[in-house]
């Protein structure tokens, strides 16, 4: 597990003893780029994207991701629950290479528009792939939501 941090990260690193942490000083310049900075430091086959704010995301949904995306042979894999896409995603090593390639300093391309066109949908029986915990009321709503 890679986690990419850029704004108070020395604050947060020490809460994340057991993690790969990736240090992204132009965390400000789009979340795409925050993205870029995860996928740069590992060569891998596949990648899947968790928000931090999406929180609860089941173990067995990410499985069941990972499983689809094996057999899907797609560009990328995007969940879905109840028709609503999710905030995570699993992208190919192809597209990752592809958004590698894209400039991100004006924070006009976003994940989600090129997941758009590219990803196959996968529907999966947990809602808190549609997590957004930004405030402490969202947080409080999520931990409520989690089974």
């Amino acid at each position: 597990m890679i986690v990419v941090l850029g704004c108070d990260y020395e604050h947060i690193l020490p809460h994340l003893p057991s993690c790969r942490i990736v240090y992204h000083p132009g965390w400000n310049d789009s979340r795409l780029s925050s993205v870029q900075a995860g996928l740069r430091s590992v060569d891998a086959a596949g990648y899947l994207i968790l928000p931090v704010d999406t929180c609860g995301v089941l173990p067995a949904t990410i499985r069941a991701v990972l499983d689809f995306a094996d057999e899907a042979l797609a560009p990328a894999v995007r969940p879905t629950w109840n028709g609503k896409h999710g905030r995570i995603a699993w992208l190919s090593r192809a597209l990752a290479e592809e958004v590698l390639s894209l400039d991100t300093r004006k924070g006009e391309t976003r994940l989600d528009d090129i997941l758009e066109t590219r990803a196959v949908e996968f529907a999966v029986d947990d809602p808190s792939i549609l997590n957004n915990a930004n405030t402490p009321e969202e947080w409080e709503a999520a931990r409520k939501q989690m089974r």
